[in-house]
């Protein structure tokens, strides 16, 4: 038999405007109750034994509205009655919990314009207040969403679709249940560290794969938008938002947008979702990356631009000089407004079949044009014109955007004029050191202050210094490359890093022999450390990968410093 799905209205408001049961009032027209939604007048239907006895409307016509109308007054009610709730946990790794009232106020316009479901006040004083909103089958929409957060007012919002008609059940589910309810806004989050919020960005993703198309990488947060006076705002400077007195749009698609929390960040975000089909993420940091260059163009009164040009130390009777070594990459800023340039954007070039993202350009001097080109995505490349000097920047996440937003512009330049530069120069010298306890370590001098450094030194107690000169990706090496050094003159120290049983196990260097020779878990960490280990076996592969490069080692240009223990 088939079970009839049809979900009655059970409760109604009397004259007074309060919920009553369609069992405590009069059958047919003479219950004097009305709608809760349209506030129409109803007709009890309570007199029959087969039928489940419910309120219908005397016009005949069914209000769809009306059962969620009345959970909504019932909910408020319970609350308004009990004063207490159970509150979902703030993140993943805290307890829902209970809170009990102090006061609660129904439908009570803020002092934003908002009106929530219900505004409680707590705490000794009723010094702090949360809104309770009630969804049925309508959420708090996305523009009240950003004005909540805006204001920083903590909200929880309830889903009553798994409550029946009926106090004692509404009143379970609200004080004894935390499931069905999320927080639209909490102060006291406690938001993650970058690793953390880049995993939940992913489970976010994953979540919403409906709404993106590059199902490699999470959605962005998006914290570029457009006011309605035109001017461009971002969510590091939230304070110049204002929600209550003008509308946002997004740079890209040019729809409304209001504020989002995602993992912890505000984030702009469609008022209406079905533009997040349309408006992707590589658009969106395409064409905003454009409007922000554009728009610093148009309204700062300086534009520049950084190029690269290499320089190489002019000490070249330094004993670390080497030409590899002592060159480095320098920006030079150079600014184009009070040189006659102007900007456009999808500019067409004489001869080319391609719009350019932007074009600078002089209108008496056409072949002083520079294009910009930007690439907003990790897996797409541009292609250059050999025949104009061009600028590729990078726009793949909002950080980026700001970048372009607050610093000159800079990227990868093609076709400029070589120029290399002779300069006195500050290398970074990487310097290893080791004590007598056998504990070593890293840290960077400079090549100008090299004798600083050693009538600095702590004679008594460092055994032995070498110095690596070198670019910084190498300075990660510089710990195994020194004690393989003094490895190699039989000195003293600590060579776990060099020890065939030191394994990498969950981000923490263990050694294999601690269960069956009782050598320390933990050899990098112990007190003392242990200084000539019985165990100790090179890492045979470990030691033919340092000694098999040997550009490696001339790129590091190891610079030894000797005797130091007998002065």
């Amino acid at each position: 038999m088939k079970q009839n799905s049809t979900v009655y209205l059970t409760y109604a408001l009397d004259k007074e405007g309060k919920l009553v049961h369609i069992d405590d009032v009069p059958n047919g027209y003479e219950c004097g109750c009305f709608c809760p939604h349209c506030k129409s007048p109803l007709c009890a239907k309570n007199g029959g034994k087969i039928k489940t006895h419910h309120f219908a409307h005397l016009s005949g016509a069914d209000c769809k509205s009306a059962v969620e109308s009345a959970l909504h007054i019932m909910a408020k009610e319970v609350l308004s009655k009990y004063k207490k709730i159970k509150l979902p946990p703030i993140s993943e790794i805290e307890q829902a919990k209970n809170i009990e009232f102090t006061e609660v106020e129904p439908e009570k316009t803020s002092d934003f314009g908002l009106k929530p479901d219900c505004e409680c006040y707590y705490g000794e004083e009723s010094e702090k207040r949360i809104w309770i909103e009630f969804k049925r089958t309508h959420a708090v929409d996305q523009k009240k969403k950003g004005k909540i957060i805006l204001a920083k007012i903590d909200c929880v919002e309830i889903d009553l679709n798994s409550c029946e008609q009926d106090p004692d059940k509404v009143k379970q589910f609200l004080i004894e249940e935390s499931k069905n309810r999320i927080w639209i806004y909490n102060k006291e989050h406690k938001y993650s560290d970058p690793e953390e919020r880049k995993h939940n960005h992913k489970k976010h993703y994953y979540n919403q794969t409906k709404y993106y198309h590059n199902y490699c990488d999470p959605p962005i947060l998006r914290r570029f938008a457009r006011e309605d006076t035109g001017k461009i705002v971002n969510l590091k400077h939230i304070e110049s938002i204002d929600l209550f007195n003008h509308n946002y749009y997004c740079l890209s698609c040019e729809e409304e947008v209001s504020i989002e929390m995602l993992n912890g960040e505000h984030s702009f975000v469609h008022i209406n979702k079905s533009n997040d089909i349309k408006c992707r993420d590589e658009l969106y940091l395409r064409n905003s990356a454009k409007a922000i260059i554009y728009d610093k163009f148009e309204k700062s009164d300086k534009f520049e631009i950084e190029i690269p040009h290499k320089h190489t130390c002019s000490q070249k009777d330094c004993p670390l000089f080497s030409e590899t070594n002592c060159t480095r990459t320098i920006p030079k800023t150079h600014e184009l407004k009070s040189r006659g340039y102007e900007c456009k954007t999808d500019a067409q070039l004489p001869n080319q079949d391609k719009k350019t993202d932007l074009l600078l350009y002089r209108e008496n001097k056409p072949k002083d044009s520079i294009i910009i080109n930007i690439n907003s995505s990790n897996y797409h490349e541009i292609s250059y014109d050999p025949s104009y000097r061009s600028i590729d920047i990078s726009a793949t996440n909002d950080e980026e955007l700001f970048n372009l937003a607050q610093n000159p512009l800079s990227g990868s330049p093609h076709n400029f004029k070589p120029q290399r530069c002779i300069s006195k120069l500050c290398i970074p010298i990487y310097r290893f050191k080791l004590y007598k306890s056998g504990k070593s370590y890293t840290d960077t001098i400079y090549c100008n202050d090299i004798q600083g450094s050693l009538s600095r030194l702590k004679q008594d107690s460092v055994l032995s210094m070498v110095y690596f000169n070198g670019e910084d990706y190498y300075q990660r090496a510089i710990p195994t490359l020194g004690l393989y050094h003094c490895f190699n003159r039989n000195i003293k120290s600590c060579y776990c890093k060099l020890c065939i049983y030191l394994k990498d196990f969950r981000k923490n260097h263990i050694c294999i022999k601690y269960k069956t020779k009782g050598t320390p878990h933990y050899p990098l960490s112990a007190t003392p450390q242990p200084i000539d280990c019985p165990y100790f076996e090179l890492n045979l592969s470990l030691k033919r990968k340092i000694e098999g490069d040997e550009t490696y080692f001339k790129r590091l240009a190891v610079y030894p410093v000797e005797n130091l223990t007998n002065p």
